[in-house]
Parts: structure tokens; C-alpha cells; sequence
């Protein structure tokens, strides 16, 4: 039971270490900067690496900042204003569209893959509540 104890502390100072960094890298405004990547790059491998990215500071915040700081990242004005601006050329808002695009692919994907490892890890009788039981014993 103590070695649970202990992973579980480690678990959750990692994640306040994770979601420091995040927020240091939303006030920098990197979310803002790979935006731009994506926008105004032709280079497609720097354009994708930029999305990819993205998407995982995006998942990151959705899991372990406050729900005041991930709503302001999962908001992506600088995506939104891209995409809606009459000023941005349409190729500029065809990038950024496929790249919102990409991003709700890349969350769909990743949301399916949680679900089907949480059903394996029921399926092998592999759940939180199962160790606590079976450390008890």
C-alpha cells in the first residue's frame, strides 16, 4: 500500500511540474507561434510537426491545467481569428482550416485510443480499484 502511496505523490508532482511548463509556454504564447507555423509556412514537414504539436499541448491542457487556463488554450483565438479574418489570404485560412481539421481528427483519435485501452484494461481485470483490493489482502 505505501509503494502505491508513493507512486501516486510522484504521479502528481510530475503533473504540477507538466502544468507549470504548459503555462509558461501559454504565456509566451507558443500556442499563438505554432498558429503562425501553420499559417504562413509552405514548408508542409515544418507545417505538421507545428499542428502535431499543437494538438498535444492542446491534450496536455485538457488534462492537467486548472479548467480557467485550459479553456483559454482550448479557445485558440489566434486559430479562430486566422480562420474568420478578412485579412489573411485564402491560402493563409485553407491552412489554418486544415489544421483545425487535423487537430479535432488528432483529439477523435486520441479519445478512441483511451477508450479502447480503458475497455482492454477492464477486460484483463486491470483497474485502479482492482490493485487497492489486491493491495489490501
Amino acid at each position: 500500500m505505501q509503494l502505491f502511496i508513493v507512486a501516486q505523490s510522484i504521479t502528481q508532482i510530475l503533473d504540477t511540474y507538466r502544468a507549470t511548463v504548459l503555462l509558461m509556454f501559454v504565456e509566451c504564447d507558443l500556442p499563438a507561434a505554432l498558429m503562425r507555423v501553420v499559417a504562413n509556412n509552405n514548408d508542409k514537414h515544418n507545417t505538421t510537426r507545428a499542428t502535431v504539436l499543437l494538438g498535444e499541448l492542446l491534450d496536455l491542457g485538457r488534462r492537467i491545467l486548472p479548467h480557467c487556463h485550459a479553456r483559454r488554450l482550448q479557445a485558440m483565438p489566434s486559430l479562430v481569428s486566422v480562420i474568420t479574418s478578412g485579412d489573411a489570404s485564402p491560402e493563409q485560412r485553407a491552412r489554418a482550416q486544415l489544421a483545425a481539421s487535423h487537430l479535432t481528427k488528432l483529439h477523435q483519435f486520441k479519445e478512441d485510443y483511451a477508450g479502447a485501452m480503458s475497455r482492454a484494461a477492464e477486460t484483463l481485470g486491470v483497474s485502479a480499484r482492482h490493485i487497492d483490493v489486491q493491495s489490501d489482502t
